[in-house]
């Protein structure tokens, strides 16, 4: 992610870079609304596990926040809620 305060523009790049993807989005800095792109073509497939992970960790951030319960346990009870499997 690339912030550049004097063009009022938020950037993200594509993390992939095993598929050399240099897809990029561009969101306005004060409402973060979509912009523009580079005009390349995003087209791979997510990463699955990466994917899940985030969402389990943004699970967790939002418990934290809301919950006044210890951090371990808030962590156990997303990943048991989860359903992971053995590969997960």
């Amino acid at each position: 992610m690339f912030k550049s305060e004097g063009k009022n523009i938020l950037n993200f790049r594509c993390q992939r870079r095993d598929t050399k993807c240099g897809a990029v989005v561009h969101l306005t800095l004060d409402t973060h609304s979509f912009s523009d792109t580079n005009d390349v073509n995003h087209n791979h497939p997510p990463d699955k596990f990466n994917m899940k992970q985030k969402i389990l960790n943004q699970i967790i951030d939002d418990r934290l926040a809301a919950e006044p319960t210890a951090i371990l346990r808030v962590i156990e009870r997303v990943y048991a809620e989860a359903n992971l499997t053995d590969e997960e």
